[in-house]
């Protein structure tokens, strides 16, 4: 069941609520299932009138878990999954707290808070979605919206004000009877902090991506926004101590976050035989999977202090690292190059400060070719080589850990369209990386490789002493502006700059579609049946008084461990068998024959518990295959014999 929290809360308790006939608790699975005679008296005895509140009683319909628990609570939270009815839990549980016995009669909240992520969500979701308060509400109770003012009013007079998490001061003035919040949470999808209560499921009539979305999967946007929300509700001077209770404002150990999926992970997503909604994980609010990896910046700014390196700058660094292993300990140089070549990210040493940035964030600086200083090396102020083809591969391959699955060792190869060689470019990786992300990788270094064949040498003058490594310029050559990335400064009299031309479009990734990691199924751990079997020598090689072991078990969990021991205690691992025994049961009497001669009268019919059986050459037979042993069950009941058909 996916995990999704909403909650109510409520501050009365003195008086009535409408949530209070628990005779007619589950009163629709009972009907349902009462004969056909028990229905027909039912609906005859309830009236015309009671059948047009019947669809209203939503205690008659309500699951358990749609109703609120007894007991004196202040905070009632609901976990289920999408199409659990948390919504529809929500609305009716507001309904109850301000509709009276009748129409214009007072319920027991007059003011109520409805709090979302944002207005719109609690506009579309909470007051006029399908299992909304509107929507919940009879006609003769149903309160009408005042868009000005963003608030519900009920006929009775009770309110419902609208409320957005990003103004969490605007429910500082008023004081409510009781609210109804919904969780936080944001897709993994780009631009999702846009609208973070929006989801891509291809099979809901909701779904729909956040504003100015490309609909591409990002994990890292997902990080940030829990991690902004988290810091801001930190501050003391936004989430102050509250003046009637202990604690914050705001008790961020009872935030929840949409969602944790209750299903094993990585089974779901992975598994789409048995869930169907698995391809709703890669851009979807789920954590799973997804809440133990860490940003980018962490993991660089460890390896920095690991290494006595205090003065760095990472708030640059975009991106997640999902699993990252280092087998030798080395110097920082070593551990932070690979990270470097995967996510494309330089460091750059400035004034004292290692700044690392990423290379697609720079903002160019445009040069006039007029202004460039001129030298007896470079009198025009500018020099531009390319080099030859033949120095690269058209073909690039990484081999790299892919996550979300079995964690087992997989390859990505990007290839340019007009490569006609087979030539190949091969680099490995201890990233753990989806497919899709060691896809872009590839892709990014052989378009970069092809890019950087241009490069520049160039004098700035004094007034340009500002640039250094790293930053991006852009020279008006051959009649558009071409982009160049500063890597090597020679700081004298003038400044010579050494650069490489880059493309914006190679660091952004492509459209290709992200797949699910393969996962194998998981083999609960089963009894394994053993058969231990004293038998005669076979080929002569054998240990004499050793026995002899066969072993099924249904489902084979793969490999058996074999533990020994010379009494029932003490045992000590032995040995591991990966190799399931063929067993079967006879059905017939198998007659005495003589040894060392073909039974050509009736067949021995074998029932075939595990493995199977197959016909072999007599010439084989004679070399010892198809040897099989037919007994009791008991370490001494068994014989030999072999089979050819």
């Amino acid at each position: 069941m996916t995990s999704k929290t909403e909650s109510v809360g409520s501050l009365r308790r003195d008086m009535p609520s409408t949530l209070t006939p628990l005779d007619l608790k589950s009163g629709a699975a009972w009907l349902a299932s009462a004969p056909v005679a028990v229905q027909d008296e039912f609906l005859k005895t309830i009236g015309e009138g009671g059948l047009c509140a019947l669809p209203f009683l939503f205690e008659f319909w309500a699951m358990e878990h749609q109703l609120p628990p007894d007991g004196d609570w202040r905070t009632w939270v609901i976990l289920g999954g999408r199409g659990a009815g948390k919504t529809r839990a929500g609305a009716e549980w507001v309904r109850a707290q301000v509709e009276g016995t009748m129409p214009l009669a007072p319920g027991r909240a007059r003011r109520v808070a409805l709090v979302g992520e944002t207005f719109d969500q609690v506009r579309d979701v909470m007051v006029f979605g399908d299992s909304g308060i509107m929507a919940c509400s009879p006609p003769d109770r149903r309160p009408r919206w005042k868009a000005g003012e963003a608030k519900l009013i009920w006929p009775n007079g009770a309110e419902a004000k609208a409320y957005s998490a990003h103004d969490p001061d605007g429910l500082r003035g008023p004081q409510f009877d009781c609210a109804w919040v919904d969780e936080l949470g944001c897709g993994a999808v780009d631009k999702g902090t846009n609208q973070p209560n929006k989801f891509v499921d291809p099979k809901s009539s909701e779904s729909a991506l956040p504003r100015f979305s490309n609909g591409r999967r990002d994990d890292f946007i997902q990080a940030q926004y829990l991690r902004a929300m988290i810091e801001y509700w930190a501050d003391p001077s936004e989430n102050p101590e509250a003046d009637l209770y202990e604690g914050r404002m705001v008790d961020m150990a009872n935030a929840y976050v949409w969602a944790w999926d209750t299903r094993p992970f990585p089974f779901f997503p992975n598994n789409l035989d048995v869930w169907s909604d698995g391809l709703n994980y890669l851009r979807g609010h789920w954590i799973n999977g997804r809440c133990s990896s860490r940003t980018l910046a962490s993991v660089v700014a460890e390896i920095c202090e690991r290494a006595g390196v205090l003065s760095y700058d990472v708030s640059r660094l975009e991106g997640v690292v999902r699993g990252y292993g280092i087998d030798q300990v080395s110097d920082a140089r070593t551990a932070l190059q690979p990270l470097m070549l995967a996510y494309g990210f330089d460091a750059i040493d400035r004034d004292g400060t290692l700044v690392f940035q990423m290379r697609s964030g720079q903002e160019p600086v445009s040069l006039d070719l007029a202004t460039l200083a001129v030298t007896e090396e470079l009198p025009n102020g500018l020099e531009r080589t390319r080099e030859t083809e033949a120095e690269l591969a058209g073909r690039v391959r990484l081999r790299f850990v892919e996550t979300e699955g079995d964690h087992a060792v997989q390859a990505e190869e990007a290839v340019l369209p007009d490569e006609a060689t087979h030539a190949v470019a091969s680099s490995e990786t201890a990233l753990a990386l989806t497919r899709g992300e060691a896809r872009h990788v590839v892709e990014r270094w052989l378009s970069e490789a092809r890019v950087a064949r241009d490069t520049a040498r160039l004098v700035l003058p004094p007034s340009q002493l500002a640039l250094g490594a790293g930053d991006v310029v852009a020279l008006p050559l051959d009649g558009e502006e071409a982009l160049y990335r500063i890597d090597r400064v020679e700081q004298g009299a003038e400044q010579l700059i050494e650069a490489v031309r880059i493309e914006p479009g190679i660091y952004e990734q492509s459209d290709q579609p992200d797949d699910l990691a393969a996962a194998s199924r998981f083999v609960p751990p089963v009894p394994v049946q053993p058969l231990f079997l004293d038998l005669p020598l076979m080929t002569g090689d054998e240990v004499p008084h050793a026995p002899h072991l066969a072993l099924s078990a249904d489902p084979w969990p793969g490999t058996v461990a074999v533990y020994s021991s010379d009494r029932d205690e003490d045992y000590q691992l032995d040995q591991i068998i990966a190799a399931r025994s063929v067993i079967g049961r006879t059905l017939n009497a198998l007659p005495a024959a003589p040894p060392a001669l073909w039974d050509e009268g009736a067949a021995l019919e074998v029932q075939v518990l595990s493995g199977a059986m197959e016909s072999r050459p007599a010439a084989s037979v004679l070399n010892g295959a198809n040897l099989a042993a037919i007994g009791d069950g008991s370490p001494g009941g068994w014989e030999l014999f072999q089979f050819r058909d």
